[in-house]
């Protein structure tokens, strides 16, 4: 008797015409979106969805990756000049200007909640948790967006990579836009990293070279 294949991911069990809340529905429809991105852009060829990053006027795949000079002294595990990339996606800017465009406290609140709702296993959405990852960062709320993260996703998955997803985003981060971290959010990312089994990518060493490189800055 042929082994039943082991079940892939929850697919999304929502439809935005069943949602009452309007922000809740809108939230809904560009993460359904961003899934249909990821099909198409995904893990299977160094992508992140509709996320990726502009270098030096040059539209990256995804959001880059570490490649080096044999035997050079010179720092190569972030760039010199992170004001020449940007970070683009067309559905991040779609959240995040509707974040924006909230007209009370109690709306910016259920944003922040839904999106958190669906950083889970259970929702569906585990294949863009990159996705949310990035809009709650964007919307000031970066280390509650990777406690839950850690709490809920699992760690080791292969089949989406929802946590590695997520690191693979913080790595490309920190190598093109580190000025965007403060030390705080170096902290958070340390400490999500930590005890985890996924590959870390180079996360570790850029944090550090990022702290050495503030050491030196000269003071304002």
């Amino acid at each position: 008797m042929q082994a039943l294949a082991p079940a892939g991911p929850k697919e999304p069990e929502e439809f935005p015409y069943q949602i009452n809340d309007p922000v809740e529905k809108e939230i809904v429809s560009v993460l359904k979106a961003e899934l249909g991105r990821y099909e198409v852009c995904g893990r299977r060829v160094g992508g992140l969805g509709s996320v990726h990053i502009v270098y030096q006027g040059r539209a990256m795949t995804g959001i880059g990756s570490d490649s080096w000079i044999p035997n050079s002294p010179t720092n190569q595990l972030i760039v010199s000049d992170p004001e020449a990339a940007s970070l683009k996606s067309d559905n991040l800017e779609a959240l995040v200007g509707f974040y924006k465009g909230l007209g009370s406290d109690e709306e910016r609140k259920r944003f922040k909640a839904a999106l958190l709702e669906r950083l889970s296993e259970k929702k569906g959405y585990l294949s863009v948790s990159y996705f949310i990852i990035c809009v709650l960062w964007k919307i000031g709320s970066f280390d509650e967006a990777l406690q839950k993260a850690k709490r809920e996703l699992p760690d080791g998955e292969a089949k989406v990579f929802g946590l590695s997803n997520i690191l693979m985003l913080l790595n490309g981060l920190l190598k093109y836009r580190y000025p965007e971290f403060t030390n705080d959010m170096l902290d958070a990312i340390e400490r999500f990293i930590h005890g985890l089994t996924e590959h870390p990518f180079l996360i570790p060493a850029k944090i550090a070279t990022i702290r050495a490189g503030r050491l030196t800055a000269p003071k304002n």
